[in-house]
Protein backbone atom coordinates (compact mmCIF):
# COMPACT_ATOMS: atom_id res chain seq x y z
CA UNK A 1 0.00 0.00 0.00
CA UNK A 2 1.37 3.36 -1.00
CA UNK A 3 1.43 6.09 1.56
CA UNK A 4 0.59 9.66 0.74
CA UNK A 5 3.40 12.18 0.87
CA UNK A 6 1.55 14.13 3.57
CA UNK A 7 1.32 11.01 5.76
CA UNK A 8 5.04 10.36 5.45
CA UNK A 9 5.81 13.96 6.41
CA UNK A 10 3.51 13.66 9.44
CA UNK A 11 5.24 10.47 10.63
CA UNK A 12 8.71 11.98 10.18
CA UNK A 13 7.62 15.10 12.05
CA UNK A 14 6.24 13.06 14.95
CA UNK A 15 9.45 11.05 15.14
CA UNK A 16 11.49 14.25 15.19
CA UNK A 17 9.36 15.72 17.99
CA UNK A 18 9.63 12.48 19.95
CA UNK A 19 13.41 12.55 19.53
CA UNK A 20 13.61 16.13 20.77
CA UNK A 21 11.29 15.41 23.68
CA UNK A 22 13.47 12.67 25.09
CA UNK A 23 16.87 14.16 24.21
CA UNK A 24 16.64 17.05 26.68
CA UNK A 25 15.87 14.99 29.81
CA UNK A 26 18.67 12.60 28.90
CA UNK A 27 21.16 15.46 28.68
CA UNK A 28 19.93 16.86 31.99
CA UNK A 29 20.20 13.43 33.59
CA UNK A 30 23.76 12.97 32.33
CA UNK A 31 24.72 16.46 33.49
CA UNK A 32 23.22 15.81 36.94
CA UNK A 33 24.91 12.41 37.11
CA UNK A 34 28.26 13.94 36.15
CA UNK A 35 27.86 16.59 38.88
CA UNK A 36 27.12 13.86 41.43
CA UNK A 37 30.23 11.93 40.37
CA UNK A 38 32.41 15.04 40.70
CA UNK A 39 30.89 15.81 44.11
CA UNK A 40 31.42 12.22 45.26
CA UNK A 41 35.05 12.29 44.13
CA UNK A 42 35.61 15.57 46.01
CA UNK A 43 34.04 14.06 49.13
CA UNK A 44 36.19 10.93 48.87
CA UNK A 45 39.29 13.09 48.36
CA UNK A 46 38.41 15.08 51.49
CA UNK A 47 37.99 11.87 53.50
CA UNK A 48 41.37 10.60 52.26
CA UNK A 49 42.98 13.94 53.15
CA UNK A 50 41.42 13.74 56.62
CA UNK A 51 42.91 10.26 57.09
CA UNK A 52 46.38 11.56 56.13
CA UNK A 53 46.08 14.59 58.42
CA UNK A 54 44.79 12.34 61.20
CA UNK A 55 47.91 10.15 61.01
CA UNK A 56 50.23 13.17 60.93
CA UNK A 57 48.44 15.00 63.72
CA UNK A 58 48.14 12.05 66.10
CA UNK A 59 51.51 10.39 65.54
CA UNK A 60 54.04 12.93 64.26
CA UNK A 61 53.04 16.18 65.95
CA UNK A 62 55.81 16.04 68.57
CA UNK A 63 58.41 16.24 65.78
CA UNK A 64 56.65 19.13 64.04
CA UNK A 65 59.00 22.19 64.02
CA UNK A 66 56.04 24.51 64.62
CA UNK A 67 54.92 22.50 67.66
CA UNK A 68 58.19 22.34 69.58
CA UNK A 69 58.98 24.75 72.39
CA UNK A 70 61.73 26.83 70.79
CA UNK A 71 62.50 30.11 72.56
CA UNK A 72 64.70 32.04 70.16
CA UNK A 73 67.06 34.74 71.40
CA UNK A 74 65.60 36.89 68.62
CA UNK A 75 62.48 38.46 70.13
CA UNK A 76 60.63 38.80 66.81
CA UNK A 77 61.28 35.14 65.93
CA UNK A 78 60.21 34.07 69.41
CA UNK A 79 56.97 36.07 69.12
CA UNK A 80 56.13 34.65 65.66
CA UNK A 81 56.97 31.08 66.68
CA UNK A 82 54.74 31.30 69.76
CA UNK A 83 51.77 32.21 67.57
CA UNK A 84 52.55 29.35 65.17
CA UNK A 85 52.63 26.94 68.12
CA UNK A 86 49.18 28.04 69.26
CA UNK A 87 47.67 27.65 65.79
CA UNK A 88 49.40 24.30 65.24
CA UNK A 89 48.16 22.84 68.52
CA UNK A 90 44.66 24.09 67.79
CA UNK A 91 44.55 22.57 64.31
CA UNK A 92 45.76 19.15 65.46
CA UNK A 93 43.50 19.12 68.50
CA UNK A 94 46.32 19.10 71.08
CA UNK A 95 44.76 21.96 73.07
CA UNK A 96 41.14 22.83 73.75
CA UNK A 97 39.47 25.47 71.56
CA UNK A 98 38.81 27.69 74.59
CA UNK A 99 42.47 27.50 75.68
CA UNK A 100 43.65 28.21 72.14
CA UNK A 101 41.47 31.30 71.83
CA UNK A 102 42.67 32.54 75.21
CA UNK A 103 46.31 32.01 74.18
CA UNK A 104 45.76 33.87 70.91
CA UNK A 105 44.18 36.79 72.77
CA UNK A 106 47.12 36.96 75.18
CA UNK A 107 49.57 36.77 72.27
CA UNK A 108 47.79 39.63 70.49
CA UNK A 109 48.00 41.71 73.68
CA UNK A 110 51.77 41.06 73.93
CA UNK A 111 52.26 42.02 70.27
CA UNK A 112 50.20 45.22 70.61
CA UNK A 113 52.16 46.26 73.71
CA UNK A 114 55.43 45.62 71.88
CA UNK A 115 54.26 47.69 68.90
CA UNK A 116 53.24 50.60 71.12
CA UNK A 117 56.56 50.57 72.97
CA UNK A 118 58.52 50.10 69.76
CA UNK A 119 57.51 53.53 68.43
CA UNK A 120 60.40 55.03 70.37
CA UNK A 121 62.46 51.84 70.27
CA UNK A 122 62.40 49.03 72.84
CA UNK A 123 64.88 49.34 75.68
CA UNK A 124 66.34 46.30 77.46
CA UNK A 125 63.81 46.46 80.30
CA UNK A 126 60.88 46.41 77.85
CA UNK A 127 62.44 43.54 75.89
CA UNK A 128 62.89 41.52 79.09
CA UNK A 129 59.28 42.21 80.05
CA UNK A 130 57.98 41.02 76.67
CA UNK A 131 60.19 37.92 76.81
CA UNK A 132 58.92 37.14 80.31
CA UNK A 133 55.31 37.36 79.07
CA UNK A 134 56.12 35.06 76.14
CA UNK A 135 57.84 32.62 78.51
CA UNK A 136 54.77 32.53 80.75
CA UNK A 137 52.50 32.08 77.73
CA UNK A 138 54.58 29.16 76.41
CA UNK A 139 54.66 27.58 79.87
CA UNK A 140 50.86 27.75 79.95
CA UNK A 141 50.67 26.29 76.43
CA UNK A 142 52.86 23.38 77.52
CA UNK A 143 50.64 22.77 80.54
CA UNK A 144 47.52 22.71 78.34
CA UNK A 145 48.87 20.23 75.77
CA UNK A 146 47.10 16.90 75.55
CA UNK A 147 47.61 13.95 73.21
CA UNK A 148 45.53 14.53 70.06
CA UNK A 149 42.64 12.12 69.65
CA UNK A 150 42.45 9.90 66.63
CA UNK A 151 39.50 8.42 64.86
CA UNK A 152 36.04 9.48 63.76
CA UNK A 153 35.64 12.31 66.29
CA UNK A 154 38.45 14.36 64.75
CA UNK A 155 37.87 16.82 61.91
CA UNK A 156 41.37 18.04 60.96
CA UNK A 157 40.32 19.67 57.69
CA UNK A 158 37.72 21.74 59.53
CA UNK A 159 40.24 22.67 62.23
CA UNK A 160 42.76 23.86 59.63
CA UNK A 161 40.04 25.78 57.76
CA UNK A 162 38.66 27.50 60.87
CA UNK A 163 41.94 29.11 61.79
CA UNK A 164 42.67 29.99 58.18
CA UNK A 165 39.29 31.77 58.08
CA UNK A 166 40.11 33.68 61.27
CA UNK A 167 43.44 34.81 59.83
CA UNK A 168 41.79 35.92 56.56
CA UNK A 169 39.16 37.89 58.49
CA UNK A 170 41.91 39.62 60.48
CA UNK A 171 43.74 40.35 57.21
CA UNK A 172 40.53 41.77 55.72
CA UNK A 173 40.10 44.11 58.69
CA UNK A 174 43.74 45.28 58.65
CA UNK A 175 43.70 45.87 54.88
CA UNK A 176 40.27 47.58 55.15
CA UNK A 177 38.83 45.11 52.63
CA UNK A 178 36.26 44.10 55.23
CA UNK A 179 34.05 46.47 57.18
CA UNK A 180 33.32 45.82 60.85
CA UNK A 181 29.83 44.64 59.87
CA UNK A 182 31.15 42.23 57.21
CA UNK A 183 33.79 40.86 59.59
CA UNK A 184 31.15 40.30 62.31
CA UNK A 185 28.91 38.46 59.85
CA UNK A 186 31.76 36.17 58.76
CA UNK A 187 32.78 35.53 62.36
CA UNK A 188 29.22 34.47 63.17
CA UNK A 189 29.41 31.96 60.33
CA UNK A 190 32.71 30.60 61.69
CA UNK A 191 31.08 30.31 65.14
CA UNK A 192 28.14 28.39 63.65
CA UNK A 193 30.62 26.09 61.94
CA UNK A 194 32.36 25.46 65.26
CA UNK A 195 29.00 24.80 66.91
CA UNK A 196 28.07 22.25 64.23
CA UNK A 197 31.46 20.60 64.60
CA UNK A 198 31.02 20.35 68.38
CA UNK A 199 27.61 18.69 67.99
CA UNK A 200 29.01 16.18 65.52
CA UNK A 201 31.96 15.43 67.79
CA UNK A 202 29.52 14.38 70.51
CA UNK A 203 29.14 11.08 68.62
CA UNK A 204 30.80 9.21 65.78
CA UNK A 205 30.78 11.12 62.50
CA UNK A 206 29.13 9.33 59.60
CA UNK A 207 30.29 9.88 56.02
CA UNK A 208 27.16 11.96 55.32
CA UNK A 209 27.76 14.15 58.39
CA UNK A 210 31.38 14.72 57.39
CA UNK A 211 30.23 15.56 53.88
CA UNK A 212 27.75 18.15 55.20
CA UNK A 213 30.45 19.70 57.36
CA UNK A 214 32.85 19.84 54.38
CA UNK A 215 30.17 21.58 52.31
CA UNK A 216 29.72 24.20 55.03
CA UNK A 217 33.49 24.78 55.06
CA UNK A 218 33.51 25.15 51.25
CA UNK A 219 30.56 27.59 51.34
CA UNK A 220 32.19 29.71 54.04
CA UNK A 221 35.46 29.70 52.10
CA UNK A 222 33.59 30.92 49.00
CA UNK A 223 31.78 33.65 50.97
CA UNK A 224 35.02 34.85 52.55
CA UNK A 225 36.88 35.03 49.24
CA UNK A 226 33.95 36.88 47.68
CA UNK A 227 33.92 39.46 50.48
CA UNK A 228 37.68 40.00 50.18
CA UNK A 229 37.39 40.47 46.40
CA UNK A 230 34.55 43.01 46.58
Amino acid sequence: MKMKTSSIITIVTLCSISSLTYAVPKKKFLKHRKANIVERKASNAAIREEAILDRIDTHKWKKDPEARDHRSTNLREYTNHTYKRIVRFLTIGAIEEADGKSFKTRHTSIVNTAKDNNKDGLDETEKKSIRAELDTLNDDINAAIMTPEKGDKRTPIVNHAQHRFEELIEFGIRSKRLSTLEASSLRRKVSRLESTEDRLKAGNLSSNERERLMKEVAELNRDLKQELRD
